[in-house]
């Protein structure tokens, strides 16, 4: 499966702004704060937030018939 249409690749930049936003979280946790545990506890949340999002998409959205191939082929329309 991949992404098709703009709502699949908006789901995909919201993965990975929530990984970005974790990571962020755990740098100035960790660094600037000198609280690792926060900083471990924020990439965490912010992970399964957007793990979710995704495989969630992906699984209530997605064509588990068809191929990407054929979404761009033409031979299904979306």
């Amino acid at each position: 499966m991949g992404p098709i249409s703009t709502e699949g690749w908006a789901v995909v930049g919201l993965f990975i702004g929530c990984m970005v936003a974790g990571a962020a979280g755990l740098f100035t946790f960790a660094f600037a704060y000198r609280s690792p545990f926060l900083g471990v506890v924020t990439m965490a949340v912010f992970a399964l937030v957007g793990g979710i999002a995704f495989i969630g998409a992906a699984y209530l959205r997605g064509d588990k018939v068809h191929t990407v191939e054929d979404y761009r082929s033409g031979r299904v329309k979306q």
